[in-house]
C-alpha cells in the first residue's frame, strides 16, 4: 500500500510540476480476512486540462501616431509606461539596475555586455525593444503603441532628439542611439 501512495504522489507532484490538473474520483475498500486481503478501486476517469500560456505578441513596427505629436508629448506617456514596466531593471531614472543604463554617461544603448542587440538607429531600438522588452514579458506591452512611447521618452530623456520635433515614424531609422 505504501508503494502505491508513494507513485500516486510523485505522480501528482510531476502534474503539479508541468501545471497539469487532474480532477478524479476514487474509491477504495479494503477487506481482509485471516489468509486474504482485498483491495478494489474504483476509479472514473480523470480530466487533465495542461496550463495554458497566452502567445506573446510581437510588434516590430512603430505603431500609428497623430501627425502632430510631438517626442515630448508621446514620452508623457511612454515615462508611465516605463515607471511600470521598465524600471524594475532599467531605473527610476534609466541609471540601469540589473539592465543596462538607458540614457547618461553610462548608457550603452545597442549592446549589453560586448554583445551588439541591435544597429545604432531608434527604428532598429524600437524593433528589438518591441520584440524583446519587458524582459519578464517580452513582447507583450499593450497597446503595441506603448512600445513606440517608450522609446520616444528614452530618446527625450537621452536627449537624442529635441522634445518639441513632431514625431516622424518614418525618420527613426537616421536618429542615432550612440
Amino acid at each position: 500500500m505504501r508503494v502505491i501512495c508513494k507513485a500516486a504522489l510523485a505522480i501528482l507532484l510531476a502534474m503539479t510540476v508541468l501545471g497539469v490538473s487532474c480532477s478524479s474520483s476514487t474509491a477504495t475498500t479494503v477487506s481482509q480476512s485471516p489468509t486474504m486481503t482485498t483491495i478494489a478501486t474504483v476509479t472514473t476517469p480523470p480530466t487533465t486540462t495542461p496550463a495554458t500560456t497566452p502567445a506573446p505578441t510581437t510588434t516590430t513596427a512603430p505603431a500609428t501616431t497623430s501627425a502632430t505629436s510631438t517626442y515630448q508629448a508621446l514620452a508623457v506617456t511612454g515615462a508611465t509606461v516605463f515607471s511600470t514596466s521598465c524600471a524594475v531593471c532599467h531605473g527610476a531614472t534609466g541609471q540601469g539596475i540589473t539592465a543596462p543604463a538607458l540614457w547618461g554617461t553610462s548608457a550603452t544603448l545597442g549592446s549589453y555586455s560586448g554583445i551588439t542587440l541591435f544597429a545604432n538607429n531608434a527604428q532598429a531600438m524600437l524593433t528589438w525593444i518591441s520584440a524583446n522588452m519587458p524582459f519578464s514579458a517580452p513582447g507583450n506591452l499593450s497597446p503595441a503603441s506603448q512600445y513606440t512611447t517608450v522609446l520616444c521618452y528614452i530618446l527625450t530623456q537621452g536627449n537624442k532628439v529635441s522634445p518639441s520635433t513632431v514625431f516622424d515614424a518614418t525618420q527613426l531609422g537616421s536618429i542615432t542611439v550612440n
